[in-house]
């Protein structure tokens, strides 16, 4: 996350011994409340993390692989239905001046929408577009200081939102805040029990957030103190017992699984556990190959032991899918020459629910979606994985691609409803992203997916009224850090008793067209929409 300005303070310290499948450092697990005082010093991977946005194994590779793709022009289309979303609400979000980029996300649950972005965070009643409470991230973790890469995620199974985000200490602490709610209806940060894990030197980047069943799950990746890539991880805690108050740190479980890989031995990269909507035992993580191109996504799987541990598969399976690599950088409208860094083809956020088109317990499903080279020089390819078998497989896949614009930064997901006793739907679903081009500003867009169907045309939910500019815009290839990742989830409710759909709340940033160097001019924009 790039700031304009330099950010103070922070905190913590604590108890817990680790299970044996932790990696060999030390790890402890603690509360908020516990806060050893800052020395405001950061290691070379936070302090790129912070003021640049997500870490790449090879800055020199990634920065090469870009200029590669930006020669290169796929022209390319997909059939497109008639069919097309129906937006029931869509309204501006909070925003933040002085940071960059956006990393705006979100989630739905019974009775509240949250809304994350890299300093702030936002509660909204279902039924209002102004936020009840809004704070900052700092104070949502119960310190104050460098918090970013927020994510958050609601758990029907326990009914309470789940929050995490790095945080860090000094140069040789670093740490994954995490916590959740006391009840299914925050009001304010005071209704959050908040938490940490201590990782030392070691900086877990670009952490994501799932679960399953038994355990809330933290994927990331892991730089070394010398800020050099050393692996990607997963992290697990327990979930908490039923009850409004804040358990102690002694009481959760915990873990780390380290050098997560795919069967050759190769690592695989940036693991996102699956929001899991149904409950079950077993859980899934999304991953992309470590090298590029490739013709594989991973999936590990993790499941319970007799213990009440996290049994996380470091081997993960892979499931076959088309050519992928590193996309363009994103051009904007002439004559800006300015462009969007559309990332490096990995994935971003991913939901486990079951497909009842699929069929019983085979119809478990992995949504998730990445960006690629294709289009214009970016696209969004989406998969609906069929996690449960060996190897892997796709119920389907698909792409939001054209040879107009570039497609980028996506978040999708099944209109899967469950509350309580309450199932239904999960054949649908609704993917968001951003599009840019030398003849249009960026803008928010969105497909939608009914069962078998073809997928809809691309439909604008937000137009910005210019160019993204700001004092993040830097670099040798004149580039803007873009928001590294959107928000989409299903809305556990039935929007009505003779509903044949369900509902997707989803997050995405717009540009404000400001043109000033001291701000970043990035607005989220959050909507609902039906496939």
């Amino acid at each position: 996350m790039r700031t304009r300005s330099t950010l103070v303070t922070l905190a913590l310290a604590a108890v817990l011994a680790v299970p044996a499948t932790a990696s060999a450092q030390e790890h402890t697990l603690g509360p908020a409340s516990e806060a050893p005082a800052s020395d405001h010093t950061l290691g070379p991977a936070p302090e790129q993390a912070l003021h640049r946005g997500f870490l790449v194994p090879s800055q020199a590779e990634y920065a090469k692989a870009k200029r590669e793709a930006g020669g290169r022009h796929q022209t390319e289309t997909v059939d497109e239905g008639p069919l097309a979303p129906t937006i029931a609400r869509g309204w501006n979000g909070l925003f933040d001046a002085s940071r960059a980029p956006s990393d705006s996300t979100s989630s739905v649950g019974t009775t509240r929408f949250i809304e994350i972005v890299n300093s702030k965070f936002g509660i909204y009643n279902k039924t209002s577009s102004t936020p009840t409470a809004t704070g900052l991230l700092s104070v949502l973790a119960g310190f104050d200081g460098n918090v970013f890469d927020p994510q958050i995620m609601w758990d029907g199974q326990t009914n309470r939102f789940y929050y995490a985000m790095d945080m860090v200490i000094s140069e040789s602490d670093n740490r994954l805040a995490f916590g959740f709610s006391k009840t299914a209806s925050p009001s304010s940060a005071a209704d959050f029990c908040q938490y940490w894990i201590t990782y030392g030197a070691k900086f877990p980047d670009y952490p994501k957030l799932g679960d399953t069943q038994n355990f809330m799950l933290f994927g990331y990746n892991s730089y070394d103190a010398a800020g050099a890539f050393s692996g990607s991880e997963m992290a697990w805690v327990t979930k908490p017992a039923a009850g409004t108050t804040c358990p102690d740190a002694s009481t959760f479980k915990f873990g780390i699984q380290a050098s997560l890989r795919d069967a050759s031995g190769a690592g695989t990269f940036t693991p996102v556990p699956a929001n899991q909507l149904d409950p079950s035992t077993t859980g899934y993580a999304v991953a992309r190959t470590l090298s590029l191109p490739s013709t594989r996504m991973m999936v590990h799987t993790i499941t319970r032991n007799t213990d009440g541990t996290a049994n996380i598969n470091p081997v993960a399976r892979a499931v076959t899918v088309p050519s992928y690599t590193v996309p363009a950088n994103a051009k904007q409208k002439s004559p800006s020459t300015k462009v969007l860094d559309t990332s490096d083809a990995r994935p971003t956020q991913a939901v486990q629910a079951i497909d009842p088109a699929r069929g019983g317990g085979a119809g478990v499903a992995l949504w998730t979606q990445h960006t690629t080279l294709g289009g214009a020089g970016a696209e969004v390819r989406w998969y609906e994985i069929r996690p449960g078998v060996t190897p892997a497989t796709l119920w389907q896949s698909g792409k939001a691609t054209s040879p107009s614009y570039f497609a980028f930064n996506g978040a999708i997901s099944p209109d899967r409803v469950v509350n309580g006793t309450t199932r239904a739907f999960g054949q649908s679903m609704v993917l968001g992203f951003d599009t840019s081009s030398t003849t249009t500003f960026p803008a928010v867009r969105q497909i939608s997916k009914v069962g078998t169907a073809a997928a809809s045309a691309h439909q604008l939910v937000h137009a910005s009224p210019g160019n993204y500019f700001g004092f993040d815009c830097a670099g040798a290839d004149n580039d803007c850090r873009w928001g590294d990742y959107a928000g989409a989830s299903p809305d556990p409710v039935k929007a009505s008793a003779d509903a044949t759909r369900g509902r997707i709340w989803s997050t995405s940033q717009f540009a404000s067209g400001a043109t000033s160097t001291a701000q970043a001019n990035w607005r989220s924009w959050n909507w609902i929409a039906t496939p």
